[in-house]
């Protein structure tokens, strides 16, 4: 039954989150890319966490962004997490998605 789910999906154009790539520490932050295959592409999303007073925060980040490979995707994905971290640092943890 799992075979024919992701047939299914394949074909119906829903969105599936690929694999989780290892984290990577960068600053005081964690960045874990997880794109999502949209058909053959990637779009680029992940999350950035760290902890904030005791606590761990996590973010979500998804854009717009594609690409035609998996590795690429998460080579992509790290990139723009660090963007994010070095434009917002810890204000990233005000919203639920970055």
């Amino acid at each position: 039954m799992a075979i024919l789910n992701k047939i299914t999906a394949m074909f119906s154009g829903r969105k599936r989150e690929a694999p989780t790539a290892d984290p990577v520490a960068y600053k005081d932050y964690t960045i874990v890319a997880q794109p999502i295959q949209e058909g053959s592409q990637y779009r680029t999303a992940g999350y950035i966490s760290c902890e904030v007073d005791g606590e761990i925060k996590r973010v979500q980040f998804i854009r717009a962004d594609v690409n035609g490979d998996f590795d690429s995707a998460v080579e992509h994905c790290v990139q723009k997490g660090k963007q994010i971290v070095d434009e917002q640092g810890a204000r990233v943890f005000e919203r639920s998605i970055a």
